[in-house]
Order: structure tokens, then sequence, then C-alpha cells
């Protein structure tokens, strides 16, 4: 049996092989074989070694430390320019540091 099929159709049945997991279709003289491909995200590794985990982590962490002394600093440098005053008082009692 022969069926005929428009560029819509195929399109659609290879979207639900995909879709599905589809190895292999036949219908009507229509035969398609798929690759099984790991649908894995490639910038995700799939097994993370534990010492390199925790290295990624302490960097982030210094990362985000680092950038609240910049936010920081940054809000200190504004303080002096806005309210000198307070700015001394705060560094009186020790809170800038």
């Amino acid at each position: 049996m022969r069926t005929s099929f428009d560029i819509d159709g195929i399109t659609r049945i290879i979207e639900e092989c995909s879709r599905n997991g589809v190895a292999k279709f036949s219908y009507g003289g229509l035969e398609l074989s798929f690759l099984q491909v790991d649908r894995a995200p490639a910038t995700e590794p799939a097994f993370v070694r534990p010492e390199l985990a925790v290295a990624q982590e302490s960097q982030a962490k210094s990362s985000l430390v680092r950038e609240e002394v910049a936010v920081k600093q940054e809000q200190l440098e504004q303080m002096l320019l806005d309210d000198p005053l307070e700015y001394e008082n705060l560094l009186r009692q020790r809170d800038l540091e």
C-alpha cells in the first residue's frame, strides 16, 4: 500500500517521532530511521566530580563576596559625596570597615 504524503504531513510525523523517541517508522511506503541522541544539554556535564563541584561553589561564593564588597564601596563613596557628616559618624562608630 503506497500513500502520498505532503510536506506538512511528513514534518508532523518527524516531529511526533522525535518527541516520542521513535527509532523507526514506516507507513504506506514511507520509511524513516532516526538516530538516538542524548538530549542532555551540552553545557551540563553528565557527571560532576565532587571536588569540582566544591571548587565551583567556592568560586561562586567568592565572586558574590567580591560583588558585595564592590557595591558597599560604591555606596560609601556616594555617601561621602551626598552626606559627609553621616559618613564621618559611621567611621567613628566603626560601622565602616
